[in-house]
């Protein structure tokens, strides 16, 4: 990727090359394409042997979810604005547990 523009750009890049190839595989495929319609897939299928497909799945994920984080920023993610239940729950085990206690830092 073009190393002058912001990793955010590139993350945008990377989902929007990525999800193009899985679209493309479900088009070719006659699947239907990921929706929350009533009558849509209830999850996304990817046979182990289109390699390349899964590829392209795990990296768009991959990519989607950095990009959320940069875009919320460190403290929209520690102070709970736009986290999920599971980035709260997780927060409150560290806490609970001292988990942030249990390791030396550096």
């Amino acid at each position: 990727m073009d190393e002058k523009k912001s990793r955010i750009v590139q993350l945008a890049a990377a989902i929007s090359k990525n999800v193009t190839i899985v679209d493309s595989y479900f088009t070719t495929n006659g699947l239907p394409s990921p929706s929350y319609d009533i009558n849509g897939p209830s999850d996304v299928r990817i046979p182990p042997y289109e390699q390349e497909v899964l590829s392209a799945y795990t990296t768009a994920l991959s990519a989607t979810m950095e990009l959320q984080n940069l875009l919320k920023g460190p403290r929209q993610m520690l102070t709970g604005f736009g986290s999920t239940v599971a980035d709260g729950a997780s927060l409150h085990a560290v806490h609970r547990f001292n988990m942030d206690k249990t390791f030396l830092v550096g």
